[in-house]
């Protein structure tokens, strides 16, 4: 995680956050997919949530996936107390807390 440079200890982005999971709601387009993948190019396990998008989202999923991340795709509104407490169900599901 941490690289010796010289005297100093630097952050290796690419594993800072190797172990963690992240949902992020829109994270099928603009700059909720871009989050996503620096999410997922950090080591997180991702979940991208999407209401609409759901091609988007299978495709940003794909690319984390063969790329050897790991992602699942949430289809949520949420504005939707039901829909966002099944979210959060599946993701617990797919990576634990």
């Amino acid at each position: 995680l941490y690289h010796l440079i010289g005297n100093a200890m630097t952050l290796d982005p690419a594993r800072a956050l190797q172990g963690q999971n992240a949902l992020v709601t829109g994270g099928s387009s603009g700059i909720g997919a871009a989050i996503v993948l620096a999410l997922a190019a950090a080591g997180a396990a991702v979940g991208v949530n999407y209401h609409s998008h759901s091609e988007e989202a299978k495709n940003i999923v794909d690319d984390i996936r063969s790329a050897s991340g790991q992602a699942i795709s949430l289809e949520a509104d949420v504005s939707s107390e039901v829909d966002v407490l099944a979210m959060f169900d599946a993701f617990d599901r797919a990576f634990g807390r």
